[in-house]
């Protein structure tokens, strides 16, 4: 897993913009679902 800080910088409006259902899933598995 990426560094989380790094993530929610870069990754996530990267992710959320090309495939928003992962971006789901990378939020459910960071609340520890």
């Amino acid at each position: 897993m990426r560094d989380g800080a790094d993530f929610l910088v870069v990754g996530r409006p990267i992710i959320a913009a090309l495939d928003p259902v992962a971006a789901c899933r990378e939020v459910v598995a960071r609340m520890g679902a």
